[in-house]
């Protein structure tokens, strides 16, 4: 598994990426779908030019976003997918850190 994890000095935003197996991601993925929270967005939508479900997420003061997408770029990541936590108390940080996900290429998979 490969993980990235980043947080900004007050550690209260963070933007968590994890290769995961598909049944792993559609269970994480359905976690946050059924939780209870004031707010929720789900969505099937483009990140980085590939189809993702993306569920956005307001609740206790948290802004939050979960996504899961397949890596199928291929490569060394073929048959994974990957999934995408933010979370924020300012909405201006967790815009940001989603537009981070609009940014991701994957490298080496000529």
């Amino acid at each position: 598994m490969t993980n990235i994890y980043v947080r900004n000095d007050a550690r209260r935003s963070h933007l968590s990426l994890s290769f995961i197996l598909q049944h792993e991601a559609r269970q994480n993925y359905d976690a946050v779908f059924f939780r209870q929270v004031r707010k929720r967005n789900p969505c099937r939508t483009s990140l980085s030019g590939y189809p993702a479900d993306v569920i956005g997420t307001y609740d206790r003061g948290q802004f939050a976003l979960t996504a899961i997408w397949e890596a199928t770029w291929g490569g060394e990541d073929a048959g994974k997918w990957l999934h995408a936590t933010i979370a924020s108390p300012r909405v201006e940080e967790a815009i940001e850190l989603r537009a981070v996900l609009h940014t991701i290429r994957p490298l080496g998979t000529d």
